[in-house]
């Protein structure tokens, strides 16, 4: 272990004021003062991340969900066309969110987007964060996630990439929990998110319990987690294998718990926790 990484006692004892806390191995590099007040990132480069994300993506592969029926006018409920979009691009193709508001219901799973292993190679990039937006419905009053993956295999890899996207849990219109703004029970693969904002989650803005490796970068994470239940993580990495979570340049917002809490202390030997330049 190098002197860079730290167990969960000896780095709340260095950062113990970021906000950050866990039972995995943690290594944070330029980590700002959580109580010190940031700014909110500005999209000054926006064009160019989403041209970089887009880029990455095959053009033939690019579904648009308004071809398979949906609204996209946050007032009709678009599950179904969502579910559709994703069942013809993958794997290994991208579904595009346009500009506007796009409803979604848990209906019969907890996640309104469930990918299972024959959807597990997809990517969902939106027109960016400000303009394409993932709403759950309100009323919500069993568990419901705006993104689950799961894995009906022990072999399944899935490789998932979110990007230029809001996902919103709508917190303050349910009528209570758990719920999640992406939740991964996966036995391998890596998630990837990518210049996305996370808010107004009933519990956990990013939840990875599985085997999953994860990426977050240059992310918002806003109102995650609801202070009348005690609180809950914007990030909580606690994967039951030993993977790793990187966290870059992120900013969190009013979370009700810690803004990155990592695993518990059994899982001290799971996951390592990379934080980078985050506020």
């Amino acid at each position: 272990m190098s002197d860079e990484t730290k167990t969960r006692r000896n780095f709340l004892a260095l950062i113990a004021s970021s906000a950050v806390a866990g039972g995995a191995y943690v290594l944070a590099t330029n980590s700002t003062n959580a109580n010190q007040e940031q700014p909110e990132p500005t999209p000054v480069d926006q064009e160019q991340r989403e041209a970089t994300l887009v880029d990455a993506i095959s053009r033939r592969d690019i579904v648009d969900v308004r071809e398979y029926g949906a609204a996209v006018d946050g007032t009709t409920e678009d599950t179904l066309a969502l579910r559709r979009s994703i069942e013809a691009a993958a794997p290994g193709g991208s579904v595009r969110i346009p500009p506007g508001n796009m409803l979604v219901d848990r209906r019969y799973a907890p996640g309104a987007i469930q990918l299972t292993d024959a959807e597990g190679d997809i990517s969902i990039i939106g027109s960016g964060p400000s303009r394409s937006r993932l709403v759950m419905r309100s009323g919500q009053s069993d568990p419901h996630v705006l993104l689950q993956i799961v894995s009906e295999s022990n072999q399944a890899s899935p490789n998932v990439r979110v990007g230029n996207i809001t996902l919103d849990g709508n917190r303050f219109e349910q009528n209570g929990g758990p719920g999640h703004g992406i939740r991964s029970l996966a036995s391998g693969g890596h998630l990837t998110l990518d210049n996305c904002v996370i808010q107004n989650t009933w519990n956990a803005g990013v939840k990875p319990t599985g085997h999953m490796s994860v990426d977050i970068r240059r992310c918002v994470f806003r109102n995650c987690g609801n202070p009348d239940i005690g609180g809950a993580h914007a990030v909580s990495p606690n994967q039951q294998s030993k993977q790793e979570t990187n966290i870059r340049q992120c900013v969190f917002l009013n979370t009700a718990g810690a803004d990155i809490d990592v695993g518990i202390d059994v899982d001290v030997d799971y996951v390592t926790c990379t934080i980078h330049r985050c506020y």
